[in-house]
């Protein structure tokens, strides 16, 4: 088997004028025919047939060394980029890199309308599941340019929240209330805040105002809320379980003096003992 690294030259089309390759044959390189795995390379060359000239630039023992060779010239030619070469992208030692490379609007739209509606299998999803796992995001701890935050903000704007409106079955619910009994301290109980966090807090908020369609889906999402009356058993007040909470039962200033012990517990009842 014969290994080797060679160069395709054509008359330049739209600046394109060069392709570096890499090829294995049985036949000699002087006397292999094969041009190219370029998809838009092949369809010029058919329709401009010997317009390509084929110039071999190393022979190798190995496939290894001339990808090696063919790797080192897409680097030194940026040929994923460089307008003046066929190749699309950038051979690596296991993959083509296509950093650089624009895909036409055509290309993307037919994508597109292949994955419209396209539902993936429970079988697929456990496998992608399984393959995923322990493994690191390859944007973890990149952090988003401006342009990229801006074009999220833009695309999010006006959208509802995407659990309106959602009804969790009564298993979600269950393991949801397991995990809030199992760890019902809230992480941040008991921390205090420095003061440039606070800082830090305030001007990201000052100057924000409240668009009227969140003013509208809270208003929506708390009409008709009642909240569950109680009564401190220590200074006799009635009001809602939530500010009562707060203020009275185990926090009231009258508890002291009245001897008596109040447990709330999480819920709408509370127990005197």
């Amino acid at each position: 088997m014969n290994h080797y690294t060679y160069m395709i030259t054509t008359p330049a089309v739209d600046a394109q004028c060069m392709y570096i390759g890499v090829r294995s044959s049985k036949n000699l390189p002087e006397k292999d025919a094969y041009m190219s795995s370029s998809k838009p390379l092949r369809a010029w060359l058919k329709q401009n047939p010997r317009a390509g000239r084929k110039v071999v630039l190393a022979t190798w023992a190995t496939r290894a060394e001339a990808l090696e060779h063919e790797i080192f010239l897409h680097d030194c030619f940026d040929v994923s980029s460089n307008e003046k070469f066929w190749n699309q992208s950038k051979a690596t030692t296991t993959h083509f890199d296509v950093t650089g490379l624009k895909r036409p609007q055509s290309f993307r739209d037919a994508i597109a309308t292949r994955m419209r509606g396209r539902v993936v299998s429970d079988i697929t999803r456990k496998k992608l599941a399984a393959a995923a796992v322990g493994r690191t995001p390859s944007n973890k701890g990149v952090p988003l340019s401006e342009e990229t935050k801006a074009k999220l903000s833009a695309a999010l704007k006006g959208k509802p929240g995407p659990n309106l409106g959602r009804v969790f079955s009564e298993e979600s619910r269950a393991k949801n209330a397991a995990a809030k009994r199992k760890n019902p301290t809230k992480y941040w109980l008991g921390k205090t805040r420095s003061e440039e966090d606070k800082q830090k807090f305030r001007a990201a908020r000052l100057g924000k105002v409240t668009s009227n369609l969140t003013k509208a889906l809270l208003s929506k999402k708390l009409a008709g809320y009642v909240h569950q009356i109680v009564e401190c058993p220590h200074c006799g007040k009635q009001g809602g379980e939530t500010g009562m909470k707060r203020w009275h039962f185990e926090n009231c200033r009258d508890k002291v003096n009245s001897g008596i012990s109040v447990t709330v517990p999480t819920g709408s009842r509370w127990v005197i003992s």
